[in-house]
Parts: structure tokens; sequence; C-alpha cells
């Protein structure tokens, strides 16, 4: 307030007291923002964790099983017509199906 009784010197280390002052309030407010953005990843991961863990404790079909549990359905291809069929599909409707012959 009393700026103009004050020399030069002091009134840069006034203004520069009021700069350093800010420093530790940026710094404790970085602080808290990677806090709070680390704490909602880790919460994140840890969801995901769980959810994985919960689908893996279901019983999985082993690749090379047969029968029961598996999805996979053994195709042949027809030489005339060149189409590929289950054998329970039988054949492609032509005459000269040799899938239809084996039905």
């Amino acid at each position: 307030m009393h700026n103009e009784n004050r020399p030069p010197a002091l009134t840069a280390l006034a203004r520069r007291g009021q700069t350093a002052g800010m420093f530790p309030k940026l710094l404790v407010t970085s602080v808290i923002v990677a806090i709070i953005w680390f704490g909602f990843r880790y919460m994140q991961r840890l969801a995901e964790f769980r959810a994985h863990h919960q689908r893996g404790s279901r019983p999985r079909p082993s690749p090379g099983a047969s029968g029961h549990g598996s999805d996979a359905v053994d195709l042949s291809q027809c030489p005339v017509c060149g189409t590929w069929r289950t054998v329970r599909a039988g054949g492609c409707g032509r005459p000269d199906c040799p899938q239809a012959r084996g039905r």
C-alpha cells in the first residue's frame, strides 16, 4: 500500500514472496489431482480383475475335447459344387452329390 516509499529492491522481493507462495499451493493441488487420478485407475483395474476372475471361475472345455461343450463342427467340401457343409446337413441338392449318397 505504501509502495511509493519502498525502494525498488524491496518491492521486487515482496512480489517474489507472493509468487513463491503460489508454488506450494500448485504442488499440493497437483498431488491431490494425481492421487484422485491414480485412485480411479486402480479402482477400474480392480473391478476388471474381479470381473475376469468371476468369469474365469466357470470350468472351460478343453480345446481338443470332443462331445460336450464344443461348438466346433466338422465340415466337408462337396467335390461337385465346392460348398462346405456339415455331414448331418446332407448333400447340396445336386443329383450327383456324394454327400447325399452317404446319408
